[in-house]
């Protein structure tokens, strides 16, 4: 679970995209981070896409509200097929509320 601090946008929320325990190679796809209860769809950028690394910048919407969320990651391949990343189960996002 990835823990952040209401209002905090310096972070950002860092994955690699797997498939049966290998990185999935990204190059020419796109990839985009999906949060419940946020309902962002927000395009993520490459670390390194040959290795499957990505990140989603946080910005001021996605941290207003303190909660728990759930999260996944959709590849858009260059042909046009979509896959879900975890396919069997959801990442976990904790926004602390700050101290005002």
């Amino acid at each position: 679970m990835l823990t952040i601090k209401q209002g905090d946008t310096r972070n950002a929320i860092h994955a690699t995209i797997l498939k049966d325990e290998v990185a999935v190679n990204l190059t020419g796809s796109s990839v985009t981070i999906h949060i419940s209860g946020i309902d962002i769809q927000g395009l993520c950028s490459y670390l390194d896409a040959v290795n499957g690394e990505i990140f989603y910048p946080l910005e001021k919407s996605v941290t207003d509200v303190s909660g728990l969320y759930t999260y996944e990651f959709v590849v858009k391949y260059p042909d046009g097929r979509e896959e879900t990343f975890p396919n069997d189960d959801y990442l976990r996002l904790h926004i602390m509320k700050e101290v005002k």
